[in-house]
């Protein structure tokens, strides 16, 4: 066996840690118009998931490959058809050689109220003709069977979600790391990764709108714009230097994946990346300017507000304490000393 055949995507790795299964379960069991737990959870699990990141990358290899993402879709959709056709035929009576059903008993179901459920296909139509009588005992292990075909359907779906959002981990990362943003003219493109990411979300939508219904496939994506901009500004410390045309690139960077997400999830305020774009407005005021907004409200977190000083200063943030000697504002040392004694909070989200 090649190591290629025992290589497990992240996304399937993730799906099976309980802290990040705790989120996924409960975004799943909200009710729709509920934003605020929604974004909640949401911002939950981005800070679970990348807290992941501190041992281990997300790479190319990494992402569930797309012959891949079908196959689940239409696992997930076999195995839901196939527990409701066997749900169907479930009776109990207390004696399984009575020649008739007439001491069959209210139908038990594996489903409760806390169990997730998956609205795929109608339930199956009532049938006099063929029922599986069981007793109660063997009712118990018949139940416990749709309970492993429900925690595998579960699985899955939550792979499907996680892999779209280890896709954005991944081609944002490169955006920022790679992506040049100290240019002097402006193409007028986004980013090239940026570009990347845009045609592999579009490979997902496609898998979840030929697979999926659509209360799982508005799962798979819900959110996905509150972490792109998570990682718009806080992976701001990746890139190396940056001036207005590279602010600019990074301001088109944020339009094409908000008509993007847009064309996928049709909500607005998923993608509306306000708070990126004010973080990375930022860059027109001088840093004088910027310590005068922090002392009024701080809106981010001292990392994220030193990265844009870096930005406004000529700091190289790749080349860590020799970048700061040769910054171009000469009073650099000046404006860090006074970012720090803010005390800003850690998270000012």
């Amino acid at each position: 066996m090649s190591q290629d055949d025992t290589h497990v995507a992240v996304a399937a790795r993730w799906a099976q840690k309980l802290e990040v299964a705790a989120c996924v379960s409960a975004l799943y069991s909200l009710q729709e118009d509920d934003v605020a737990g929604s974004r909640r959870l949401c911002r939950q699990e981005t800070r679970v998931e990348l807290n992941f990141l501190t041992t281990e990358t997300v790479n190319r290899d990494d992402l569930v490959p797309s012959k891949n993402l079908h196959a689940l879709g239409n696992l997930f959709h076999s195995l839901i058809w196939f527990m409701r056709q066997l749900m169907s035929l479930r009776t109990i009576v207390e004696d399984p050689l009575s020649p008739t059903l007439d001491s069959v008993l209210e139908q038990e179901s594996a489903f409760t109220a806390t169990t997730p459920h998956f609205p795929l296909l109608p339930p199956a139509p009532r049938s006099d003709e063929l029922k599986i009588p069981l007793t109660r005992p063997m009712a118990l292990r018949f139940d416990a069977l749709m309970r492993t075909y429900e925690q595998l359907a579960e699985y899955i779906l939550a792979t499907l979600r996680i892999d779209t959002r280890c896709r954005t981990i991944h081609f944002l990362d490169l955006a920022m790391r790679r992506g040049n943003y100290r240019v002097e003219r402006d193409a007028g493109d986004p980013d090239p990764h940026i570009m990347d990411l845009n045609l592999d979300l579009g490979v997902c939508d496609d898998c979840a709108n030929e697979t999926l219904p659509p209360k799982e496939r508005k799962f798979v994506f819900e959110g996905l714009g509150t972490l792109m901009e998570h990682l718009l500004i806080s992976n701001a410390r990746h890139i190396r230097f940056a001036n207005a045309v590279g602010i600019k690139k990074i301001m088109r960077n944020m339009l094409a994946m908000q008509q993007n997400m847009k064309t996928i999830t049709n909500v607005s305020q998923d993608a509306d990346f306000e708070r990126a774009k004010v973080y990375y407005g930022l860059f027109a005021l001088t840093p004088r300017e910027m310590l005068a907004t922090i002392k009024r409200r701080p809106q981010f977190t001292l990392e994220e507000y030193k990265a844009m000083l870096n930005f406004q200063c000529g700091v190289d943030q790749a080349a860590g304490e020799k970048g700061t000697l040769n910054a171009t504002d000469r009073n650099y040392h000046t404006y860090v000393t006074e970012l720090h004694a803010l005390a800003i909070e850690e998270s000012t989200e």
